[in-house]
């Protein structure tokens, strides 16, 4: 679903930087054509009226040979620069009907030109002094041209306004797609990362609610449900945590408790050896009692060497069974405290909730209780 919407959000970015292209190309053309044509067609307005000026300066100061080479070269300067504006406005125009008007204008001009000339070349031939008979010569012949200028100029006016109207038309449309676009774009994202959080959110979650059971002693928990990714591993992973644990501190609990039963039992089994051998000093004891009794010199010369072997004898038993009972009770003290550190253990790791034990290691402490009740029975 992330990718899904990341793909979409891909997508409509692109469609609206095309969009946002498409409208700059369209302003380029607008700035590059029409109005471009119209900075030209004004410029040959002004250039011909310039030209228009010159040859009126030729007509009152060409008496004066100075004047008359200056004005006659500003005046072809002129000519030149509207011939120049007027065939480079004729490649820029695209409208049949300013395209005839053009050149149209251009045929004028020319025409125009050729009768400047006519009427330059008889002034010059009055030496500058007959300005009026040239002046005749061209009266009115301007205002055609000038009148035709003046419509090229208004109608690409008018067609850079219809350009410029039906751009902002457009804008306006686009601007509305563009408003959609973007909303269905936020609305993408928000999902996207609505379903990405609920993707990172829920895992997390899980994963903290587990851990903290652990902590408070249940080892019983798992992380559960699917996940992807990163987050399938941190589940795997905290599940093996916790099972380790758990089996871990399952093999402590039963190691405890057979560390428990064998000292019962070892306690039992030295109970019985204090006991055989507290029976047994007393016997010696009373033996040695019975033998010193008996009077050495009522037997063979030889009952006297042989009762004092015989009381050797059983000082040497009786320091024997002294040792058996020391050994037996100190047997007996490490015994207690290995159950009290077995117990100790046992209360430690009860505060733990484990899953139950495995029947194999429920089966191993079997066989040490059955010998320590067997041992708790005997005499």
């Amino acid at each position: 679903m992330v990718t899904g919407a990341v793909a979409a959000c891909l997508v409509a970015v692109v469609a609206l930087f095309m969009l946002v292209n498409s409208m700059s190309n369209r302003y380029d053309g607008i700035l590059t054509g029409t109005v471009q044509a119209g900075q030209d067609a004004r410029a040959m307005q002004v250039a011909f009226k310039k030209q228009v000026q010159e040859w009126k300066d030729i007509l009152l100061r060409g008496s004066d040979p100075a004047d008359l080479q200056k004005y006659t070269q500003q005046f072809k300067a002129q000519e030149a620069t509207v011939q120049d504006l007027a065939a480079r406005l004729d490649t820029q125009v695209t409208d049949p009907n300013i395209s005839a008007e053009i050149q149209k204008f251009r045929d004028q001009h020319s025409a125009l030109g050729g009768k400047y000339q006519s009427a330059y070349d008889a002034f010059i031939a009055s030496k500058g002094s007959d300005y009026k008979a040239a002046d005749a010569a061209v009266k009115g012949q301007d205002r055609a041209p000038t009148d035709l200028i003046d419509k090229i100029v208004a109608d690409l006016h008018a067609q850079q306004l219809r350009l410029v109207a039906d751009q902002e038309r457009q804008v306006r449309q686009e601007q509305v797609i563009i408003v959609v676009v973007g909303a269905a774009l936020i609305a993408g994202l928000l999902t996207g990362l609505h379903f990405a959080s609920r993707g990172i959110v829920r895992p997390v979650v899980r994963a903290t609610s587990v851990l903290s059971e652990v902590a408070a002693g249940n080892l019983t928990v798992s992380m559960d449900g699917t996940y992807d990714g990163e987050f399938n591993a941190i589940k795997e992973s905290i599940n093996t945590a916790v099972d380790d644990l758990n089996t871990g501190l399952a093999r402590v609990v039963a190691g405890a408790d057979r560390i428990s039963e064998t000292s019962r039992f070892v306690e039992t089994v030295g109970d019985q050896l204090i006991h055989s051998a507290q029976v047994t000093r007393a016997s010696l004891d009373a033996i040695e009692q019975a033998v010193r009794r008996i009077d050495p010199t009522v037997g063979p010369p030889s009952l006297a060497y042989q009762l004092g072997e015989v009381r050797r004898a059983l000082a040497a038993m009786a320091s024997i069974s002294d040792r058996n009972v020391r050994t037996a009770e100190d047997a007996r003290r490490s015994t207690d405290e290995l159950r009290a550190n077995s117990d100790n253990l046992q209360r430690v790791v009860a505060a733990y909730k484990l899953k139950p034990a495995p029947a194999a290691e429920r089966w191993v402490t079997g066989p040490i209780r059955a010998i320590a009740a067997v041992g708790a029975k005997a005499p």
